[in-house]
């Protein structure tokens, strides 16, 4: 068409009947070719003549079958598509149901999280009542300042290297200083000597390597959020297998310490009355369930500042005593059994395993990019004395022969070396009453950081689990959840049954600290450190792995020699 040619005409030649050409007229070939054609030409019109008729006689039926046919499967595809839209419809409405139940599920636990977030601010409040100066909170008691107050007043609390000092002293002077004269018996004078202060400054460096962590999630979190506690480190680093795994421990290790209190509790105050120590645990447990109720710590806290000041009195008078009535003898005459040495690491760990509490300190401090500066200067005023009573217990109280049992050698628990006499009566009441101040404390310490990383926990167990103010926005002082009241009293007569199957203080605070605080003390920081400083040197990294393989070799050697010997006991 486009070179304006013509369509070439159809060739009907086929359907053409002919004659044979002129030239052909006498070709016998020819005319049976054209007979053939003609023949096939009526065969043709005889098939189209019947297909006619055919047509004429069934099409009529046919067309009314297709017909049928088309429109049965009209019907169907109508149904089909009706059902689609059903199903369609459906799904839209299920899919509006989740979203609405979702929705629904995301407010309770957006309102969850602010309930924990709350109990936290809590609970670090709490903290902070314990190691911010007598003035502040002075002023938070006095003006009854509410959580955003005492939040402006934390503010404005400048850094405080004192205060952080004795903080730091008071965190660390507790029951196990009266096991390490007993300790260093079982090493010898120059093991346990030595190896109390390469564990005071391993344990030093790896409270330097939590504080960095601790520096680090703070500032990541912002001026907003509260100070993060040594769990939120552990979930940040290791998500919610992390969080709860140290909450478990740090649950134990202040449930453990709890016991520990329990056992000198029962000792000293069994000398005072002359009864059994088992007896005196039970007799004093109604005390402890009471004070253990109470929902709001912050008047206990106040006796931290007498507890420090009665244990190193303790300590003292203990001294003065060996000086008086006993005498240092020739180093020969000490004999050494070294296969107790993890004895002695598992005591030294109970000791310096303090890291859960320097996480609050350093935020009590005022600046906790300062206070490692603080926390070394205590470390080592507390290593030097309590090495230094250490030594001298070891050395003046060798040959003390108990006059129960008649064992010669040092008392698991040092204070057993106390004589009969008004002073020394008086010694004992101190440490009894600091020890009965301090076990709510501890106590109610490990209750939070459960409350604080288990929702379920919190929901029932808690002394508030709505909220702690009443209606006109006043504090709560009493729960009014008995769940609450009913697992403390049993979490407490647990404690207190297994108190009195402990009869060697000294092992038992060996196998916590190689069970427990070896763990959260060696082993957690490095590997912590590991995850929020990735970009550190190969050599440190070395480093940090021997010091985290180095903790959990000796908390598997430590703990069965302390079970071994407990069982011995």
């Amino acid at each position: 068409m486009e070179n304006g040619k013509a369509m070439e005409t159809l060739n009907l030649t086929r359907y053409k009947v002919e004659a044979p050409k002129d030239t052909a007229k006498h070709d016998e070939s020819a005319w049976k070719s054209a007979v053939d054609n003609a023949k096939a030409q009526s065969e043709h019109q005889e098939t189209r003549v019947m297909n006619l008729q055919l047509l004429q006689r069934f099409g009529l039926q046919s067309w009314q079958k297709y017909i049928e046919s088309k429109e049965q499967l009209l019907k169907e595809l109508d149904a089909k598509q009706r059902d689609n839209l059903h199903q369609i419809e459906q799904i839209n409405i299920n899919r509006k149901l989740d979203q609405e139940q979702i929705l629904q599920t995301l407010q309770s636990n957006q309102n969850k999280w602010f309930e924990l977030v709350h109990k936290n601010h809590a609970i670090e409040t709490e903290w902070l009542l314990m190691f911010i100066t007598p003035e502040t909170i002075m002023v938070i008691v006095d003006n009854n300042l509410n959580e955003n107050e005492i939040e402006d007043v934390k503010k404005e609390i400048k850094f405080t290297p004192i205060q952080a000092f004795g903080n730091t002293v008071k965190a660390f002077a507790g029951a196990g200083s009266f096991a390490l004269p007993w300790a260093m018996e079982q090493a010898g004078i120059f093991i346990g000597s030595i190896g109390l202060v390469l564990i005071a400054l391993l344990s030093n460096y790896t409270m330097i390597l939590l504080l960095k962590c601790n520096i680090k999630l703070t500032e990541k979190r912002g001026p907003d959020v509260p100070p993060p506690s040594y769990a939120d480190i552990a979930a940040f680093a290791y998500g919610r297998v992390g969080e709860l795994a140290l909450c478990f421990m740090n649950f134990s290790v202040t449930m453990a310490i709890c016991i520990a209190y329990l056992i000198l509790i029962g000792q000293n105050f069994g000398e005072l009355c002359h009864y059994n120590q088992q007896i005196i645990i039970w007799f004093t447990m109604p005390v402890m369930v009471f004070l253990c109720f109470l929902s709001d710590m912050k008047y206990l806290s106040y006796t931290s500042i007498f507890g420090a000041l009665s244990l190193l009195f303790a300590m003292g008078t203990i001294m003065v005593y060996g000086g008086i009535d006993y005498s240092i003898k020739p180093y020969q005459e000490y004999n050494v059994d070294y296969s107790k040495v993890p004895l002695w690491f598992g005591v030294a760990a109970f000791f310096f395993g303090s890291h859960i509490v320097v996480v609050p300190i350093s935020h009590a401090s005022g600046d906790a990019r300062r206070y490692p500066k603080v926390l070394n200067y205590g470390m080592l005023f507390i290593t030097i004395v309590n090495l230094v009573f250490a030594i001298l217990g070891y050395l003046y109280f060798y040959f003390y022969v108990d006059p129960v049992t008649g064992v010669v050698g040092v008392p698991s628990a040092i204070t057993q070396v106390l004589p009969k006499g008004a002073f020394a009566n008086v010694v004992r009441v101190c440490i009894v009453l600091e020890l009965i101040c301090s076990y709510p404390l501890i106590f109610g310490a490990g209750m939070n950081v459960v409350e604080s990383s288990v929702s379920v926990f919190f929901k029932h167990f808690s002394p508030f689990p709505v909220s702690d103010r009443d209606k006109d926005g006043k504090k709560l002082f009493i729960s009014r959840n008995w769940k609450f009241y009913i697992l403390r009293l049993l979490i407490n007569v647990a404690l207190a049954a297994v108190a009195t199957t402990i009869k060697k203080f000294g092992s038992y605070t060996s196998l916590i600290g190689s069970l427990m605080l070896a763990l959260t003390g060696f082993v957690v920081p490095p590997l912590l450190y590991i995850r929020y400083f990735p970009e550190q040197s190969r050599l440190l990294f070395v480093s940090h792995i021997a010091i985290a393989i180095f903790g959990l070799g000796a908390t598997v050697y430590g703990t069965y020699q302390s079970i071994v010997d407990l069982i011995n006991q």
